[in-house]
């Protein structure tokens, strides 16, 4: 038990900047080394497509957050938005995968707007003291621990 007070933020979300880093590195040798080899142009350009997409949808999708007992802090390049535990009423398992480690989804509300973040755990402890927190908060939300569709909507 991480035992949080409403003043102490926790790590919900896993720092990628490593795997950005290396994803960006990867994409470039790629390029370079079918570039190199004379291989057609538009087999370049669709195998860079789906790397993009598939970097995209992995790596860059996935939001920052930080909870305490009260509220979750999704932070982006430009700001950080909080919004209550009690406001949340989705969290989801998505097939997602990176390093066998499946992305979530978080549903949540402010001022009656539906919103979506997506995360990759930075450990099962503080997505259990997470989801204590928003049941705590919201008894009603929904936890899903499993999946079988792919995660399209927002």
């Amino acid at each position: 038990n991480l035992f949080v007070s409403s003043m102490e933020r926790v790590q919900l979300s896993k720092d990628l900047t490593f795997q950005k880093i290396f994803s960006v590195l990867i994409f470039v040798v790629l390029i370079a080394v079918m570039a190199g080899s004379g291989v057609n142009i538009w087999y370049v350009t669709a195998i860079c497509a789906v790397a993009a997409y598939v970097g995209y949808s992995t790596i860059y999708q996935a939001d920052n957050i930080e909870f305490d007992k009260d509220y979750m802090y999704i932070s982006t390049r430009n700001d950080e938005v909080s919004a209550s535990l009690a406001e949340v009423y989705v969290i989801k398992l998505t097939m997602t995968q990176l390093n066998r480690q499946r992305m979530w989804k978080v549903k949540y509300k402010i001022d009656g707007i539906e919103k979506a973040a997506r995360f990759f755990p930075s450990s099962s402890p503080a997505l259990d003291e997470f989801i204590q927190n928003v049941q705590a908060k919201n008894p009603d939300v929904k936890v899903s621990y499993s999946t079988n569709s792919f995660d399209l909507d927002s």
